[in-house]
């Protein structure tokens, strides 16, 4: 579901790695047709992913920038700032998000997706999803 900002200061849980959320992580430095532009995928990550938005939307992010809930952007505690996820809801659809902050602070999940990208995805109304991680090159 649907987290606040005071959910995430109240509750607030630092994850330092996808194994401690329940995921799995592995290399792969394959380039699949299925990427956009054909880009190489340096790693997979698979594990449960929420959204945030509301209440958030035009504060700044950890990089700086001021947050659009629309974009399709997401928090990730640990890839680089503008590093480029392909985001494949296990179900349905996989935007590319950049990530553009830092999160998430709720114990078992690998990634905060805005509300745009979790509507592409369909996962507004579950609130979460388990979803696969591409990291493209």
């Amino acid at each position: 579901a649907y987290r606040d900002k005071e959910y995430y200061q109240q509750h607030g849980l630092l994850i330092n790695s996808c194994e401690e959320l329940g995921g799995q992580t592995t290399q792969t430095p394959n380039t699949t047709n299925s990427t956009p532009s054909d880009r190489t995928v340096t790693q997979t990550i698979t594990g449960l992913a929420s959204w945030y938005g509301p209440g958030f939307d035009g504060n700044l992010t950890a990089n700086g920038e001021t947050f659009n809930q629309e974009d399709l952007t997401a928090a990730h505690l640990d890839l680089p700032f503008n590093t480029q996820v392909k985001v494949t809801n296990i179900d349905n659809n996989a935007p590319v998000v950049r990530i553009n902050d830092r999160g998430p602070y709720a114990g078992g999940r690998i990634i905060d997706l805005s509300y745009g990208a979790a509507k592409v995805i369909g996962m507004v109304d579950t609130g979460e999803a388990m979803v696969k991680l591409e990291v493209l090159q």
